[in-house]
């Protein structure tokens, strides 16, 4: 499998010498077939075979919102992405689903315990980010506090809050994996 994965990795070698190419989306959509390229498939799906029980991917950013004003928006948000999302219909459809959103909700459960964000989000959202798109491993992108929200952003100035939120996030992995 490992030598078929770099023969498929030589024949998408133009996409990832050329990221801004506009053909870079045409091997991730549906074909008129319905399904997605074949190259995709056998990569993702060897992918998910091969890591989704070791290797998790966590994407980490600090929030915020398009407004020019200050915001009242708080607090951690995780997100993952499902197999039928609002957006980017034409995509890969075989994540493990379950397992993303397992581990977004531990992620934010220990990290509301951690902080001291004014909101607390209870559940994570589902988005078609493009870094949990166009992996299949287990993923989660994590947003940390809002920088136009002042109550925030005195909070994440703090060097104890930069290390609690990464210490809640590592709680979250460490659940996640025991079970």
């Amino acid at each position: 499998k490992i030598e078929e994965l770099n023969e498929l990795l030589k024949e998408l070698q133009y996409y990832f010498d050329n990221p801004a190419s506009n053909d870079r989306r045409g091997i991730y959509q549906y074909g008129k077939s319905n399904s997605a390229s074949e190259d995709l498939k056998k990569v993702m799906d060897l992918t998910r075979e091969k890591y989704q029980d070791n290797i998790i991917y966590l994407s980490i950013h600090l929030n915020a919102t398009n407004a020019a004003v200050q915001t009242s928006a708080s607090g951690m948000y995780m997100f993952y992405r499902n197999n039928n999302p609002s957006t980017n219909t034409n995509y890969y459809k075989d994540y493990n689903v379950d397992k993303r959103k397992e581990l977004a909700s531990l992620l934010l459960l220990e990290t509301n315990k951690s902080t001291n964000f004014n909101k607390k989000v209870a559940s994570p959202n589902m988005a078609d980010f493009s870094v949990l798109r166009e992996n299949n491993l287990v993923s989660t992108l994590a947003e940390v506090g809002f920088m136009n929200n002042p109550n925030d952003l005195k909070l994440l100035v703090q060097e104890s809050v930069r290390e609690d939120a990464p210490y809640g996030m590592l709680k979250g992995i460490v659940e996640y994996f025991k079970k």
